[in-house]
């Protein structure tokens, strides 16, 4: 998970298998070997559907 290709696969199994978008920041945007995720809550998100999200991040992390 902790390069490019690893955050874009977690990124494209959250979406596929688990309904959740979450965004890969990748190089150029970023210095190149610290691509990160973007996760953007709204207000529309509750506790319960933020608990739900960390359970899938653990899951495929």
């Amino acid at each position: 998970m902790w390069n490019t290709g690893g955050r874009r696969s977690s990124c494209q199994e959250l979406m596929t298998t688990r309904n959740v978008y979450i965004q890969a920041i990748n190089y150029t945007t970023v210095a190149l070997g610290k691509e990160l995720l973007r996760i953007a809550p709204t207000p529309y998100h509750n506790t319960e559907m933020m608990d739900d999200l960390v359970e899938k991040l653990v899951i495929i992390w």
